[in-house]
């Protein structure tokens, strides 16, 4: 279960994201100084398309989802004896759980 533990960050940065979504809007519409920030970090993003803040703060929310995707795709792959171990199941669980809390 200590992987599982890695997971604990995103269900924070997760539930927290409604609030943290307010916040950069109402900064965006009200702090020319924010306004600036945000579109001087879409400049400087090179190597990655050019991505804006609000696309990086999203990156954690969407991992999850495709960590989850990832794993069902490998253990589709693998002999059952290799995952009747109990192992890779609970990683799996406990990514899911953490992507159920985006929508």
């Amino acid at each position: 279960m200590k992987t599982l533990k890695t997971f604990e960050p995103y269900g924070t940065y997760i539930g927290n994201q409604d609030e943290a979504q307010k916040i950069f809007q109402e900064l965006y519409r009200n702090d020319k100084s924010f306004v600036q920030f945000v579109d001087a970090t879409k400049q400087q993003t090179t190597g990655i398309g050019n991505i804006g803040l609000r696309e990086l703060l999203m990156e954690p929310v969407q991992r999850i989802p495709r960590y989850t995707m990832l794993w069902q795709c490998k253990l589709s792959t693998l002999p059952i004896a290799d995952i009747s171990d109990g192992k890779v199941p609970p990683a799996i669980l406990g990514a899911a759980l953490q992507a159920s809390r985006v929508y």
